[in-house]
């Protein structure tokens, strides 16, 4: 029973700290951890964990496995996995997650439909099952949508948003899953430069501002960097291509006073 205590404790206490959805501990890719949390612009296999809208540009079928360790605590380990498929009604995605162990699990089943209406604006939608189990208090299952959408300003300049759960579910008694708004600005000055711009705002809670960038060091080498506010972390992370379908990538993030979550992702494309 103490065990249970202290680990429902620290993923409640570390819910509060990341970027989850009052009480939804998702986990967005190892990009988007070492960039601030930052990634509502992007348009491969990490758009079908952040904003499924990207999911247009996929070419044929991408796909991304993703482990995190949340203050390299073995009971704060979230999985997840995302698939798009580009066919000729437009691009369909499956996204799995699952954060917890085995006293206290999260797990969200998500199925996205992206598609285009211009040559410069794409939208999304997506549907997720919630399922939440609690050793010897049972389990319960929720259900939530999601809407999403890009739009390349200029050649340069790209903006994104996303609204999740836009109305609010009570997942127990005192306590909901809440609305969640993203707003998103890619400046991407050359294919070498990536910085993105982002504000996160649950209802009800502080604006959270989040800056990545993302540099190519040499043909097959990414650096990154991040911050984020709400709470404050600082973030970076490296992306290696072994060919030009497959990438492997590593990142962490430091918050000051709960330490290191380090997260590693598997990234494949069919070209």
């Amino acid at each position: 029973m103490y065990r249970y205590f202290i680990t429902f404790l620290l993923c409640l206490y570390s819910a509060s700290f990341l970027s989850g959805q009052g009480g939804i501990n998702p986990t967005e890719g190892s990009k988007s951890l070492a960039m601030g949390g930052t990634g509502l612009n992007n348009t491969d296999a990490y758009s079908t964990l952040l904003n499924p809208a990207g999911m247009v540009n996929i070419k044929n079928i991408s796909a991304i496995v993703d482990v995190q360790q949340r203050f390299e605590l073995s009971d704060l380990r979230g999985v997840a996995m995302g698939i798009g498929k580009n066919t000729k009604l437009g691009t369909f995605g499956l996204i799995l997650n699952s954060y917890g162990n085995d006293l206290y699990t999260e797990q969200k089943i998500g199925i996205a439909y992206a598609r285009p209406l211009s040559e410069l604006l794409s939208i999304s939608g997506q549907v997720n099952a919630l399922l939440f189990n609690i050793d010897n208090f049972g389990s319960a299952t929720r259900f939530s949508v999601d809407f999403g959408m890009q739009s390349k300003l200029n050649d340069e300049l790209f903006f994104s948003a996303h609204i999740s759960n836009p109305i609010g579910i009570e997942l127990t008694e005192g306590s909901d899953l809440l609305t969640r708004f993203r707003f998103g600005l890619l400046y991407q000055p050359s294919d070498k430069i990536e910085c993105h711009l982002e504000a996160d705002k649950l209802v009800d809670q502080v604006l959270g501002v989040r800056f990545g960038v993302q540099y190519q060091l040499i043909e097959k080498l990414f650096v990154r960097a991040g911050y984020a506010t709400q709470p404050a972390t600082f973030s970076s992370g490296l992306s290696y291509a072994l060919n030009p379908s497959l990438k492997v990538e590593g990142a962490f993030s430091m918050h000051q006073q709960l330490g290191l979550s380090p997260g590693i992702s598997i990234v494949w494309s069919k070209l």
